[in-house]
């Protein structure tokens, strides 16, 4: 599996780039491709991942979705169901220790809903980034530079470090 492709569809110029959640969200993604004007790339996995949507959702270019609303961290997350639909359910265990945690799907990574983001930062305080990709380059460095410039605090990000990805 490429880990490099959204950071290095993030760095072309007027490209958009989604990275749907689940089956709805990759359907509804691919409907956005078509009728946009301009390059859009669609970050798709193959693995079978737990529904996050409904499955008429209409997604928009340029959101992120809140999925569970919080107060204590916010987790952002651009992957194929496995880290967006995955941090509902630890989502769940920390509230059963009363952690409060808010989950958002970015699933447009470019242009990222800087204000969604920013908003759920400065109701929480920090961020955790996760994402099926380098910890290089993709989502976690659009939020950070988002934060930088609009509300900095405190990060951390799960993805894959500095190494290539295998496939098969």
């Amino acid at each position: 599996q490429m880990l490099e492709d959204v950071s290095l569809m993030r760095g072309l110029p007027n490209m958009r780039v989604l990275v749907p959640a689940d089956y709805a969200a990759a359907r509804a993604a691919i409907k956005l491709a078509a009728k946009t004007p301009g390059p859009v790339y669609v970050r798709m996995g193959r693995a079978a991942v737990p529904c996050v949507y409904d499955d008429d959702v209409e997604l928009e270019i340029g959101c992120a979705y809140v999925l569970r609303e919080g107060s204590d961290a916010t987790v952002a997350s651009d992957a194929w169901g496995g880290e967006s639909g995955g941090a509902l359910a630890p989502a769940d265990m920390l509230a059963e220790e009363g952690v409060s945690i808010e989950v958002i799907d970015a699933f447009s990574v470019k242009p990222l809903d800087e204000d969604t983001i920013t908003a759920s930062v400065a109701k929480t305080g920090c961020c955790v980034v996760a994402e099926e990709h380098s910890v290089h380059g993709g989502l976690g460095s659009a939020v950070v530079e988002c934060l930088a410039r609009k509300n900095p605090a405190p990060c951390e990000f799960v993805g894959v470090q500095d190494r290539f990805g295998k496939s098969g």
